[in-house]
C-alpha cells in the first residue's frame, strides 16, 4: 500500500506543507528606524520541484511515516521568492485503504531554509489534520524569523483551504511584524496546565523587562506529529493578560519526547512573536526564543498534564505606557 501511494502522499505532504520563502521589500532593520510595524499580509506558495523523496514507511501499526523530503517552492504575492523547505510527516489510516481513497489522520511538520538578494528567512511550520467523514479538521502554524537584510523582522501565519488554489498551491495569511530601536529584553515564565474538556491551556506568568509583572496565561496549541512520533513539531498561540492589557504571541518549535517508564516528557524548542496587543500593550512589538517542557504526570495540575515556557527575545514600544501618571 506504502509503495502504491507513493508519490500521492509526497504530493498531498507538498500540498499541505507549503510554506515561505523570498524577499520581502520592507528591508530596513532595527537600528534604522523608530518606528515598530504590524503587517497584515497573504500570499500563495506552489510547488515546483521535489528535490529528494527522503524515506517512507509503514510500521507495525499501520502508521506511515515520511522523512526528509525535500520540495523547492516559488512564492506570490505580498512577498514573493523561492523557499527550500524540508517536510516531515506521519499519516494514521482509518479503516481499509484502497488504492482510489485512504483516510487519516497527518501530522506534518517542516523546516525552512530561504536565501533572498536583501536577506533571508528561516522557521519552522506545523500542521494537524483529518480527512476522515465526519472528523474533519486542519490547523496549520508558520513561524518565520529574518536574517541579513530581513533581521529584526518576523512572521507568523496559517492557511485556509482556498477553492481558488490548485492542487499544487496553497494560500496563507499571517502578520509581518518589524522590530524599531530603542530594542529592550523580554524575559517571561509561563506556567501551563492541560484543560482535557477542550484540550485548551490555562494559568499564569511571570515576567520581567519589556512586560514586568504577572498575571494570567492561556494556550492553543496542536502538535504536528502523534503519538507514535517522538520528534515533532508545536504550534499555536498564548495570551497573557494582567492588569495593564493583553499579549498575543504566536509560536513554532520543534519536540522531541522523552520517556523513561511511566514518566512522560516533551521538550520544546522554537521562536515566538508578538501578533497582536491591548491596553498598555497594544504598540508592544517583539520577537525571540520559546524554550519549553511539559511533562506528565504533573502533581501541579489537575489534569495531570502541565508545561513550563521561557519566552526570551527583543521587544519595543512605539508609545511607552505610562508610569505614575506620566509618559516615559
Amino acid at each position: 500500500m506504502v509503495s502504491q501511494r507513493r508519490g500521492r502522499r509526497i504530493a498531498w505532504l507538498g500540498i499541505l506543507a507549503i510554506l515561505l520563502a523570498g524577499i520581502i521589500p520592507l528591508s530596513a532593520s532595527a537600528s534604522s528606524h523608530h518606528t515598530a510595524t504590524r503587517t497584515s499580509i497573504t500570499f500563495t506558495s506552489t510547488t515546483v520541484e521535489v528535490l529528494e523523496d527522503g524515506e517512507e514507511w509503514q510500521d507495525e501499526a499501520g502508521i506511515v511515516h515520511f522523512r526528509n523530503n525535500v520540495i523547492r517552492d516559488e512564492v506570490t504575492g505580498d512577498i514573493s521568492g523561492t523557499a527550500t523547505i524540508t517536510l516531515n510527516g506521519d499519516f494514521q489510516p482509518v479503516g481499509e485503504c484502497t488504492e482510489d481513497d485512504c483516510s487519516g489522520y497527518f501530522g506534518i511538520w517542516g523546516r525552512l531554509e530561504i536565501e533572498g538578494e536583501e536577506g533571508g528567512w528561516v522557521g519552522t511550520y506545523a500542521q494537524l489534520s483529518s480527512d476522515v467523514p465526519d472528523a474533519e479538521f486542519f490547523a496549520d502554524a508558520l513561524v518565520l524569523r529574518g536574517t541579513g537584510g530581513n533581521a529584526h523582522m518576523s512572521i507568523f501565519a496559517d492557511s485556509s483551504a482556498d477553492e481558488g488554489d490548485d492542487e499544487e498551491s496553497i494560500t496563507f495569511e499571517g502578520v509581518l511584524s518589524s522590530l524599531a530601536t530603542p530594542i529592550v529584553g523580554l524575559n517571561t515564565q509561563v506556567s501551563l496546565c492541560l484543560d482535557p474538556e477542550d484540550f485548551s491551556f490555562g494559568g499564569g506568568f511571570l515576567s520581567t523587562g519589556a512586560i514586568e509583572g504577572h498575571g494570567a496565561a492561556f494556550g492553543e496549541f496542536l502538535v504536528g506529529g502523534g503519538p507514535w512520533a517522538h520528534t515533532y513539531a508545536v504550534g499555536g498561540v498564548l495570551e497573557l493578560t494582567d492588569e495593564h492589557g493583553s499579549v498575543t504571541f504566536g509560536f513554532v518549535g520543534g519536540a522531541q519526547d522523552a520517556i523513561d517508564g511511566e514518566v512522560f516528557a516533551s521538550h520544546v524548542g522554537g521562536h515566538w512573536t508578538i501578533v497582536d496587543g491591548t491596553g498598555d500593550y497594544a504598540e508592544l512589538y517583539g520577537s525571540g526564543r520559546l524554550i519549553a517542557a511539559a511533562m506528565e504526570p504533573n502533581s501541579t495540575c489537575a489534569s495531570n498534564f502541565g508545561l513550563h515556557a521561557y519566552l526570551i527575545g527583543e521587544a519595543h514600544y512605539n508609545s511607552m505606557p505610562a508610569v505614575d501618571g506620566s509618559e516615559d
